[in-house]
């Protein structure tokens, strides 16, 4: 099969955009250490609260008879935009809420 040469026109723009603006890009590339960090604690806070998880992804988890706690947390997370996995390492692990006294 063969792709058309729109198609492999746009694709290979695509491919372009996606080196120099993301891949190789040094803000990007400076903060991936970070990013690296914050998944892996997000791995971890879910594997140690099981049941923070969403609903779906507990069920996935007793679904089997050997469960699958590891895929689940991890297929949970990929799903997760950028933003949405920041806010959520934000608000759920790493800064304190706040309380009235």
């Amino acid at each position: 099969m063969k792709m058309d040469p729109d198609v492999n026109l746009a694709m290979t723009g695509l491919r372009s955009f996606m080196f120099k603006n993301v891949y190789t890009n040094k803000t990007a590339k400076s903060e991936e250490e970070k990013a690296d960090r914050m998944l892996r604690t997000l791995y971890l806070y879910y594997r140690d609260n099981i049941d923070k998880l969403p609903k779906m992804y507990i069920d996935i988890i007793n679904r089997d008879e050997e469960p699958k706690i590891e895929r689940a947390i991890c297929d949970y997370i990929s799903g997760m935009s950028d933003t949405y996995s920041i806010n959520t390492f934000r608000k759920k692990i790493y800064i304190p809420m706040s309380w009235d006294i």
